[in-house]
């Protein structure tokens, strides 16, 4: 966001005793005088719709979230400037300022809810507010994707150092095993001991936990990834194509065949987070 800035003269005259010394107040140039002269001569309205005016945005993060809100809080700042909200050229040069690439607004028949916004903008002013919204909506949905990502990560590490654990725990007691597809350990053998077999049972039910809440964050990260894409579509399309409509080329996701498998395992696991 960008408001035109005002220069100021270092000193007020040509050598140090006009100038003063270094606790004087800087003078302003002839030309910034002139403005600011020209600027207290106008009635207050005037001043603020000059301001609303003069504020710009370009790509920069937050850059337009920023001028949204400073556009509040020039128009709350006195009931007098409310007025300005009913100036439909105030907001048609916001729009082109701040929002120069906004879609055409246009009616949706599809999903009720999928749009950010519950409504089609019939003005100019309609239309900046949405598209602040829509600005806000991508940045919360690329927010909840990082979010998102960090959790899934620290799910897969956890996997596989269970996985890791497990496979141990087989390698050094033969006789104990597990069948992946099945997400089911075999009982423990009839020799090992109660302290042993409760151990066993134990490292493969963090093992099946940990892989089926990875599994579903994983699921969750392609959702989260289409609403970032779907978000980013809404500042240059009204109405988009939704994501999950659109024909995508994909590898194949890691143990893809056991995600859809139910559990057949014995554990009663309603404590899965």
């Amino acid at each position: 966001m960008s408001l035109p800035f005002l220069p100021l003269c270092s000193t007020g005259g040509t050598n140090d005793s006009e100038a003063g010394n270094s606790n004087t107040p800087h003078r302003p140039t002839p030309a910034a005088a002139g403005l600011m002269d020209s600027a207290l001569g106008m009635p207050e309205l005037e001043i603020v719709r000059n301001i609303l005016e003069q504020i710009h945005a370009d790509d920069a993060d937050n850059a337009k979230e920023q001028a949204c809100s400073t556009v509040d809080s020039w128009l709350s700042a006195n009931r007098s400037h409310l007025r300005l909200r009913d100036e439909d050229a105030v907001w048609k040069t916001l729009l082109r300022n701040v929002f120069p690439n906004a879609p055409a607004p246009a009616s949706h028949d599809g999903e009720v809810g999928w749009l950010p916004e519950n409504y089609v903008p019939s003005n100019n002013k309609e239309l900046f507010y949405a598209m602040c919204n829509r600005y806000r909506h991508l940045r919360l949905a690329e927010a909840a994707f990082a979010r998102l990502l960090v959790e899934r990560d620290e799910a897969e590490r956890v996997y596989l150092d269970l996985e890791s654990e497990l496979v141990d725990f087989m390698q050094a007691r033969p006789g104990f095993t597990f069948h992946s597809f099945s997400r089911k350990e075999e009982p423990a053998p009839d020799d090992a001991g109660p302290g042993l077999t409760a151990q066993w049972k134990a490292v493969a039910r963090d093992f099946r936990k940990a892989r089926r809440r990875w599994f579903r964050l994983d699921d969750r990260m392609r959702q989260e990834w289409d609403n970032v894409i779907d978000a980013r579509n809404f500042v240059r399309a009204w109405v988009p194509i939704p994501q999950t409509l659109r024909p995508r080329r994909e590898p194949a996701r890691p143990d893809f065949h056991l995600r859809n498998e139910p559990d057949t395992s014995d554990e009663d696991d309603e404590d899965d987070p």
